[in-house]
């Protein structure tokens, strides 16, 4: 049982004889539970037909199964309110249903098991919890080339998940990750929602509750906007945000027009939209009809308007707004300048055109390093000439001149062809180091150092073709280059790398989406830091607090070495001449530093479980609860021990949020860099199941865990082993044949295994269990049978540390729900005895041949 089962046909769709879009349908395999506990019961033979509603109403999900033989109604259910699906593997999960009935399921994808556990999922009006549904989805318009142009794509039906922070469906194979608060939705048709999201517009069709489905997005969001769990203190949050947008609106109307962009107009029409999304969300907390654009018509100018679609005008003008003016609505926009090119030169720098001389050949002499550090000829005799190994490097001993004019600066001129450029030398320094070397009979002369203060055209690698006409190969020895330099005004060079083709619009537009997706990681993080820090300052000065949430310093340590290696992968983003190549060089160090870190966010479930352990204390004392209310001086919910302590397992979870839109704004000819965020997304996808299945695991069985730790805790000590769940390799339900208790979990520690049995209740019992020291076990791995796994439990015996299987009472009968979970096992208990032999071998002594210690000289010799 658990294991994956094959079907031919597309999975979750092959029951297709409905067409109801808030139904979820599934093929699975449906077992009943005994009335003792003990034993599942196969309900049907072959697979049965499942069926989950579950609308946007508050009525409870309804669970339907029907044999595909016969049609009979095999499981007919609303799942009670509280409860949900628990999964036990990819493919197996159980459902506590109405008069005490459990009921499992053996799916046939891990997909299917998602999806029924996400569709089964109680619905309420402020349901803070994610949740999915069936939708129709299609994409009815797209922002290209400066237009918002209609689509007409056929609607694809998917299932749409969502959560306090995102909407998350497939749509066209591609994952579609729409952040609720910077996002737009509004009711449009009978029972579809318009949903505005970055360059697309997408329409959802809810069966019969998209007007529900509304509500609830924008209620979620709201809450977590706010956060708060309260739709009043919502309310006066939006409230207060409506109240500031008018206070702009009235400083706006004091200044004067200007030619910026985007123009006071714009800007006025851009607080208006907002003005109306703030009102949408207020209207949908209080349960009242919800604003369109009728409110805001008569504010928008004429232009815009004839751009609008008429099928979804408001989703149109919040679609303008957000790719032509960066229109933000909670988060600040992109500054307007960030990624445009400068068009003008250093401030010593002119461009011009001069025509390009022909390089001839002629034999030189000797090798020249030469810092240019040039002034003019009349300070000749300031400067002195240095040789050494055939090299010669000048020096330039007067210092630079301030304040020069810009008649007398250095000049750039720009060549007709593109890698071509020439410096002009006039007064003052030119900060390059400039190396010849003799190339096959042909004199070389290349840029080897570049200063801050050089002109900016010029980079290492560049050689250097001729100076005031006369080429650099023409010359005879090493002293003739070092003179042509000196006395020379206009220098001509090559560049090495060619440059880059002048950015188009869309080029920007793309730099500028990029370049929004990486600083929103590092905004955010920034702010998750500080939030982190003022959490430790307020709380953990408590010791009662902070003897339990300890690993939030580790934590916080951890974040300011994550922030500070984000921000130098990063980079400066605000420079203007900033290219997409050196954008797409950030996204390749950030996905490097996330992949690197990781394994380190592995303290967030220690985290989370202390948070648990926190709250169970703070049931029981109330003086501690008194205290975490003191500190709270406003009152505010966002201020509560709650709202603060929250923010770690909530950040856990955006990580892989962030990566996904930074991919989404990699352009489609990126690939390789897509693959690379793809890398970084999965681990720290990973990372955030880890997190989920500790506190799962906390939640279920760490009391118990505790109990038996606290019994063994002689044997633990004599024997060197830990139960401590950071040191947890693996943990899995499976059967031990020859138990009390047929269904068991097994823990398999870095020192240790636990059997566990899997219904454990309050009194558990000590002969019920086992704690098996590592180094005390041996596996059967010759076993044909791919499912049953045996354990040997006996202490060392004999010289060679041998164990003993002579004992029956010492073998362990397991059996596995599938072939893999038995491979992993296996790996699992080996690498933790391997590493246990590491960390607790004998300490050499020198005293016994086995040491290689006081043996004579003959038998050292024998052993080499």
């Amino acid at each position: 049982m658990g294991a994956r089962l094959a079907c031919s046909c597309s999975q979750a769709e092959c029951f297709s004889g409905s067409t109801d879009e808030s139904t979820l349908r599934i093929d699975a395999e449906i077992f009943e539970l005994s009335a003792d506990g003990q034993k599942w019961q196969k309900l049907d033979e072959k697979l049965a037909k499942i069926r989950v509603f579950n609308n946007f109403d508050e009525s409870q999900p309804r669970l339907l199964a029907t044999s595909s033989i016969t049609g009979q109604v095999l499981i007919d259910t609303l799942i009670p309110i509280g409860e949900k699906v628990h999964k036990v593997s990819d493919f197996f999960v159980y459902i506590r249903a109405e008069n005490f009935q459990t009921f499992g399921f053996n799916t046939l994808s891990a997909r299917d098991t998602s999806l029924l556990i996400s569709q089964t999922s109680n619905t309420t009006p402020f349901n803070m919890f994610q949740h999915s549904f069936t939708a129709s989805v299609s994409r009815i318009a797209t922002f290209e080339q400066d237009l918002i142009q209609e689509n007409h794509e056929e609607a694809e039906v998917t299932n749409v998940s969502l959560n306090p922070l995102n909407m998350v469906f497939n749509y066209k194979n591609q994952p579609v990750t729409i952040d609720l608060l910077e996002s737009f939705a509004c009711s449009n048709l009978e029972n579809s929602v318009d949903i505005t999201h970055a360059n697309n517009i997408f329409r959802v069709h809810v069966s019969a509750h998209a007007h529900m489905f509304l509500i609830q997005a924008l209620n979620i969001s709201s809450l977590l906007l706010a956060r708060t769990s309260s739709p009043n203190v919502a309310i006066q949050y939006l409230t207060r945000q409506n109240e500031k947008i008018q206070q702009k609106l009235i400083g706006l109307l004091e200044l004067s027009e200007s030619s910026e962009n985007p123009t006071r107009e714009e800007v006025r029409q851009m607080l208006l939209l907002k003005n109306v999304v703030v009102t949408q969300r207020i209207c949908a907390l209080q349960q009242t009809v919800l604003p369109g654009i009728e409110l805001i018509q008569n504010d928008i100018s004429s232009e815009v308007l004839e751009k609008l679609l008429d099928s979804c005008r408001l989703s149109s003008l919040f679609l303008w707004h957000f790719n032509m003016n960066s229109f933000r609505i909670w988060r600040k926009p992109m500054e307007f300048e960030m990624m445009v090119p400068s068009t003008s030169a250093n401030q010593n720098s002119i461009i011009h055109h001069i025509p390009i001389q022909q390089v001839s050949a002629t034999p030189p002499i000797g090798n020249l390093n030469l810092n240019l550090n040039l002034n003019s000829a009349a300070q000749k005799s300031d400067d002195h000439v240095t040789t050494h190994n055939g090299t010669t490097t000048f020096h330039a001993s007067t210092p630079t001149q301030q304040n020069i004019p810009s008649t007398s600066s250095a000049m750039v001129l720009e060549a007709p062809n593109p890698d071509d450029y020439h410096v002009r030398k006039t007064n003052g320094r030119l900060g390059l180091t400039i190396y010849a070397h003799n190339e096959d009979g042909i004199i070389r002369a290349e840029v080897r150092g570049v200063t801050s203060f050089a002109p900016r055209s010029a980079q290492v690698g560049d050689s250097v073709i001729a100076v005031d006409g006369e080429l650099i190969s023409s010359v005879k020895n090493a002293s003739d280059v070092e003179k042509l330099l000196r006395i020379g005004k206009v220098i001509h060079l090559r560049r090495k790398t060619p440059l880059p083709r002048p950015m188009t619009q869309n080029d920007r537009k793309e730099c500028a989406k990029l370049s929004m997706a990486l600083q929103e990681l590092l905004q955010t993080e920034k702010k998750y830091v500080a939030d982190l820090r003022e959490m430790n300052d307020i709380f953990l000065c408590m010791r009662a607090v902070r003897d339990i949430m300890h690993s939030s310093l580790r934590l916080f340590k951890i974040q300011i070495s994550f922030v500070d290696s984000i921000e130098e992968a990063i980079g400066d983003l605000s420079r203007t001449d900033i290219s997409m190549a050196q954008i797409r060089d950030s996204v390749m160090r950030v996905c490097a530093v996330f992949v690197n870190k990781c394994s380190d966010f592995k303290i967030y479930a220690e985290y989370a479980s202390a948070y648990l352990r926190l709250q169970h204390e703070i049931k029981h004392k109330k003086d501690l609860l008194a205290k975490l209310e003191a500190v709270n001086i406003s009152k505010e919910q966002h201020c509560s021990y709650e709202s603060r302590m929250i923010k770690p397992v909530q950040r856990i979870v955006q990580y892989p949020l962030l990566l996904k839109n930074i991919q989404e704004a990699l352009p489609k000819e990126a690939k390789e860099y897509k693959i690379q965020v793809e890398t970084a997304y999965q681990k720290m996808a990973t990372i955030a199941e880890y997190v989920n299945e500790m506190q799962r695991l906390h939640e279920e069985y760490s009391q118990y865990i505790e109990t038996v730790k606290k019994a063994n805790e002689a044997m633990l000590i004599e024997k060197g082993a830990r139960i401590d769940t950071r040191e947890l390799l693996i943990f899995a339900h499976i059967k031990w044949r020859d138990a009390p208790a047929e269904h068991y979990v097994i823990f398999v520690f870095q020192t240790l295994i636990l059997l566990l049995p899997s219904y454990a209740r309050k009194e558990i019992k000590m002969k019920w269990t086992r704690v098996l020291p590592i180094n005390e076990v041996d596996i059967d791995e010759n076993s044909q049978d791919s499912m049953n796994l045996k354990l040997y439990h006996a202490a060392f015996e004999g010289p060679n540390g041998q164990l003993s299987h002579s004992n029956p009472n010492t073998v362990y009968n397991i059996e596995c729900c599938q072939p893999q979970l038995k491979i992993q096992l296996i790996r699992s208990i080996k690498k933790a005895r391997a590493s246990f032999s590491r960390e607790n071998h004998r300490p050499l002594s020198g005293s016994s041949q086995s040491d290689g210690g006081y043996v004579s000289e003959v038998s050292k010799d024998q052993k080499r």
